[in-house]
C-alpha cells in the first residue's frame, strides 16, 4: 500500500514566521538552500507532524521552543500540517487526499487533525501504521543514525529490518497482547481467590442461616415443651397440695385424739402422784412406832438367843469337863482334896466378880437408857427431816419430768413447723418474684450483648476478607519467585537446594530497593537479575552438572569464593545524579560484590537531560523512569507498563506483608474470641430461661402458700419462746433437785451415824457385858456343880 505527501505547510514554526508551502510529486524530492535558510527545520517539521514525543529530538528543550521566535517579532503559536495522496485509497477516507494538521500553542501543549476534525495522537498513529509510518521508526533517518546503524550488533541489525519489514509491528502487537493477557490471568486468579472466598462466606451464612432455622425450631419445640412440663407439674402440684391438705387434715385429727387422750393420762398421773404422796405420808407416819416395836422385840429375841447360845456353851463346857474331871478323878483320886479347896476358892472369887459385873451391868443399862432416849428423838427428827425433803424431792423431780415431757414435745412440734416453713420457703412469692425479675434482667444484658458481639463478628469478618484481598494482591505485586519459577533452569536448580546447600538465590531475591529505584534498577540488572548466587566455585559445577543431567537449559552463577569485582569509580557529584546503582541496593555486606559485578559503574540519574548533560559514552546511566544509556552511545528506553516482567524486591511490601499478616492474625483472634463469647453468653441464656421458666411453674405453685409460711412463722416464734421459758424452769429445777439431794445424803449420814451410835457402839459393850457375865456364871455354876454334884460325893 503507497501513497506519498503532495505537500507540507509551516507556519510559525521554528524559523518560519510567516506561512510557506512545499509541495512534493511522487519519487524523489530534494530541499535544497544555503546554510539556515531552514532545511533542518523543515524536516523537523516533518517530524514533529508526525507524532514525535520528544522535544529533544526536535532540536528543543520543549515544544513551546518550536514556536517562531524574534526579537521584533514573535507568534502566538504554530502550526504545521501535510496532505497524504489517498489516490489509491490506502487510508479509510472517500477524499483522494488526507490533511493531517498539528498546532501548537504557547503553553507547549499540541493538538492534532485529521481532515480538519480533532484526533488523538493515538489515532494519528493508527493512521499512519496503515502505510508503515511510524514516528520513532526508520521511515526517516536523522543525524547520527548512520553510525549507529553500523555500530549495531546483528541481532540488533535484524531487529531493526523487522521493524522496517512490518514485522515489529506484530511483535509490538503481540507483547501488549501477552501483556494484557497476563494482567487478565491475574485478574482471573484474584477473581477466582475472592470468589472463592465469597464462596465459603456465602457457605458459612448458609450454615448460620441453617443454624438460625434450627435454632427458631428448636426454641419453639422448647416453648411447648416447657408449656408441657409446667402444665405436668402444676398437675402433680396440685395432686400433691391435695394430698397433703388431706395429710394435715388427718393428723390434725389424730393431734385432736392424742391431746385427749394427754389430758386423761395427766389426770390420773396427778391422781396417782397424789395417792403416792399418801401412802408415804402413811408409811411415813407408821413406820416410826413399828421400828421402835421392832427394835425391841429384835433386842429380846437378841437377848433369847443369846442365853440360849451360852446355855448350850455352858452345857458343852460342862459335859467336858466332867470328861476332863472323870479322867482326872480316875489318874488322880488322890489330888481331890486339894482341889476341892481351890474351887471353893475360885467360887468364892468366881462369886465376888459376878457381884461386880451385875452392878456395872445395872449401872450401863441406865446410863445406855437415857442416852437411847436422846438419840432416838434426833433420829426421829432427822427422819421426820428426811421424809419432808424427799417429798420435797419427788415433787421436784416430777415437776421436772413434766416440763421434760413438755420440752420434748414442744422440740418436736418446733422441728416439724420448721421443716414446713423450710418447705414453703421454697415457694416464697416474694423470693420467686425477685428472682424471676432478676433473670428478666439477667437475660435482657446477655441478649444486648449477644447482639452488640454479632455486630462485631460481621465487622470483623468485613474487615478480615478486606485485609485478605490486600495480601493477596500485595502478593502478588511483590512476589519475585513467581516469575523467577518460570525460568526452567532455575525452576529445576531450585527444586535442588536441600541437596545442594550451596545455592543461596538469584540476583532478584537478595536485594531490595526502595519504591523510587525500583524500575531504574531493574532496567539497569536486565537478565543479570536472573544470575544464580553460589558460595563457591565447586558448587557451581554442580550445579552445572544437575543441569546437564535434567536437560534444563542454561544459567548463569556467581561463586562469592572466585567473583573478582573492581572497586567502582566515585559518582560525580552534580544536580540530578542520585548515585551509584549498587550503593542504592540494600543487602547482606557479603553480597555487596555480587551487586557491584551486576551494576559496575552504572549511575542513576534523574531524567534523561541529565544524562545528556554527562555526555553519552563516558557512564553507562539509567533515568528513574528507567531510561538506560550505555557507554556505546546505545540509548533504551520508552513507555514501560509497571508491574510487569522481573524486579527487585520493593523494601515498602516487606513491611506491607508483615502488617497484613499481623493484621489478619489479631483479626482471627478477634474472630475466635468473640465467636467463643457468643457460644459462653448463649449457654447462659438458655440456663437462665430454663431457670425463668421453673420459677414460672413454681410461682403458681406459691399460691396461697404465704399465709401458711406467715402463720408458721408466728408459730415457731411462739414455741421458741415457750421452749425457753421451760428450759429456764427444768434448769432451776434440776438446780434445786440438786441442792436437795445434797441436804438429804448430808442427813441421812447424821441419821446413819446416830443409829450406828445407838444400835452398834452401845450393844457392843452391853455385849461383852453380858458375854463376861455369862462366862463367869457359866464358870461358876461349873465349879458349884462340880462341887455339889461330883467332887463331893466322890470325896465322900
Amino acid at each position: 500500500m503507497k501513497t506519498f505527501i503532495t505537500s507540507l505547510h509551516l507556519n510559525g514554526f521554528k524559523s518560519f514566521g510567516r506561512k510557506v508551502s512545499l509541495d512534493f510529486s511522487p519519487g524523489l524530492n530534494a530541499v535544497i538552500g544555503p546554510n539556515g535558510s531552514g532545511k533542518s527545520n523543515t524536516l523537523d517539521a516533518l517530524c514533529f507532524i508526525l507524532g514525535r514525543m520528544s522535544s529533544k529530538d526536535l532540536r528543543a528543550e520543549n515544544f513551546s521552543d518550536l514556536i517562531f521566535k524574534r526579537k521584533t517579532q514573535t507568534a502566538g503559536e504554530a502550526e504545521t500540517s501535510i496532505v497524504l495522496d489517498n489516490s489509491g485509497g490506502v487510508f479509510p477516507f472517500t477524499a483522494k487526499s488526507v490533511e493531517v494538521r498539528r498546532r501548537i500553542k504557547k503553553d507547549g501543549t499540541t493538538q492534532y487533525k485529521i481532515n480538519g476534525k480533532n484526533a488523538t495522537r493515538q489515532e494519528l498513529l493508527e493512521l499512519l501504521s496503515l502505510v508503515r509510518v511510524h514516528p520513532e521508526g526508520h521511515n526517516i533517518i536523522l543525524q547520527g543514525d548512520i553510525e549507529h546503524f553500523v555500530g549495531m550488533k546483528p541481532i540488533e541489525k535484524r531487529q531493526l529490518v523487522e521493524e522496517i519489514a512490518g514485522i515489529g509491528v506484530y511483535e509490538e502487537r503481540k507483547f501488549k497482547a501477552l501483556s494484557e493477557l497476563s494482567k487478565v490471568d491475574d485478574k482471573l486468579k484474584e477473581s477466582q481467590i475472592v470468589l472463592s472466598e465469597k464462596e465459603n462466606y456465602m457457605k458459612n451464612l448458609e450454615e448460620e442461616k441453617r443454624g438460625a432455622e434450627q435454632h427458631r425450631s428448636m426454641k419453639a419445640e422448647l416453648a411447648a415443651a416447657q408449656a408441657a412440663e409446667i402444665k405436668l407439674r402444676m398437675d402433680s402440684a396440685n395432686a400433691k397440695k391435695n394430698k397433703v391438705l388431706a395429710e394435715i387434715e388427718k393428723r390434725e385429727n389424730n393431734i385432736s385424739g392424742f391431746k385427749l387422750e394427754l389430758e386423761i393420762a395427766q389426770k390420773k398421773i396427778h391422781q396417782l402422784k397424789e395417792k403416792v404422796l399418801h401412802l408415804e405420808k402413811e408409811i411415813e407416819k407408821k413406820g416410826g412406832e413399828d421400828a421402835r416395836t421392832l427394835q425391841k422385840q429384835l433386842d429380846e429375841t437378841r437377848l433369847s438367843a443369846e442365853k440360849l447360845r451360852i446355855s448350850i456353851a455352858n452345857s458343852g463346857t460342862q459335859i467336858k469337863d466332867i470328861e476332863n474331871r472323870k479322867n482326872g478323878l480316875e489318874k488322880n483320886l488322890s489330888d481331890l482334896g486339894n482341889k476341892i479347896k481351890e474351887k471353893e476358892k475360885e467360887r468364892a472369887e468366881l462369886e465376888k466378880q459376878r457381884q461386880k459385873i451385875l452392878d456395872a451391868e445395872e449401872s450401863g443399862k441406865d446410863a445406855d437408857s437415857s442416852e437411847l432416849e436422846s438419840l432416838d428423838e434426833k433420829a426421829a427428827a432427822l427422819d421426820r427431816e428426811l421424809g419432808k425433803l424427799n417429798g420435797e424431792l419427788l415433787g421436784l423431780k416430777d415437776t421436772k419430768a413434766k416440763l421434760s415431757a413438755e420440752l420434748t414435745i414442744i422440740e418436736h412440734e418446733l422441728a416439724s413447723a420448721e421443716e414446713k416453713l423450710a418447705e414453703l420457703d421454697k415457694f416464697d412469692s416474694r423470693k420467686i418474684e425477685k428472682r424471676y425479675k432478676e433473670l428478666g434482667e439477667e437475660i435482657n444484658k446477655q441478649a444486648s450483648h449477644d447482639s452488640k458481639l454479632a455486630l462485631e463478628l460481621g465487622e470483623l469478618k468485613k474487615e478480615q476478607i478486606k485485609k485478605e484481598e490486600e495480601l493477596l494482591k500485595t502478593k502478588a505485586q511483590s512476589s519475585v519467585q513467581d516469575i523467577l519459577l518460570r525460568d526452567r533452569a532455575i525452576k529445576e536448580l531450585f527444586s535442588q537446594k536441600k541437596k545442594i546447600p550451596g545455592i543461596l538465590g538469584t540476583v532478584a531475591e537478595l536485594g531490595k530497593v526502595d519504591k523510587e529505584y525500583a524500575a531504574a534498577l531493574s532496567v539497569a540488572a536486565g537478565n543479570r537479575m536472573k544470575y544464580i548466587v553460589v558460595d563457591g566455585s565447586d558448587t557451581a559445577i554442580k550445579c552445572l552438572q544437575v543441569l546437564k543431567n535434567a536437560k534444563a537449559g542454561i544459567a548463569t552463577f556467581l561463586p562469592l569464593d572466585k567473583l573478582v569485582v573492581d572497586e567502582p569509580a566515585d559518582a560525580p557529584t552534580r544536580p540530578g545524579v542520585i548515585g551509584l546503582a549498587s550503593d542504592l541496593i540494600t543487602c547482606e555486606s557479603k553480597y555487596k560484590k555480587i551487586f557491584r559485578y551486576i551494576f559496575r559503574n552504572t549511575l542513576v540519574v534523574d531524567d534523561m537531560q541529565t544524562a545528556k548533560s554527562l555526555g553519552t559514552g563516558k557512564y553507562r546511566m539509567v533515568t528513574v523512569e528507567g531510561d538506560l544509556f550505555e557507554q556505546s552511545g546505545a540509548i533504551t528506553g520508552g513507555f514501560r507498563e509497571k508491574g510487569i516482567g522481573l524486579s527487585f524486591e520493593k523494601n515498602e511490601f516487606r513491611g506491607m506483608l508483615v502488617k497484613l499478616e499481623s493484621d489478619l492474625q489479631l483479626i482471627s483472634k478477634n474472630i475466635s474470641e468473640a465467636e467463643k463469647k457468643r457460644t459462653e453468653i448463649s449457654e447462659n441464656i438458655y440456663g437462665l430461661r430454663k431457670e425463668k421458666s421453673e420459677l414460672e411453674g413454681r410461682a403458681e405453685l406459691t399460691k396461697g402458700f404465704d399465709k401458711n409460711a406467715e402463720a408458721l412463722e408466728k408459730k415457731i416464734s411462739e414455741l421458741k419462746k415457750k421452749k425457753s421459758g421451760i428450759e429456764s424452769e427444768t434448769h432451776g429445777a434440776g438446780k434445786e433437785c440438786e441442792r436437795l439431794e445434797s441436804e438429804i445424803k448430808e442427813k441421812a449420814g447424821r441419821l446413819n451415824s446416830m443409829k450406828l451410835k445407838l444400835f452398834g457402839s452401845g450393844k457392843k459393850e452391853l455385849q461383852e457385858i453380858l458375854a463376861r457375865k455369862s462366862e463367869v456364871e457359866s464358870q461358876l455354876a461349873a465349879a458349884i456343880a462340880t462341887l455339889e454334884n461330883a467332887l463331893l460325893p466322890e470325896k465322900e
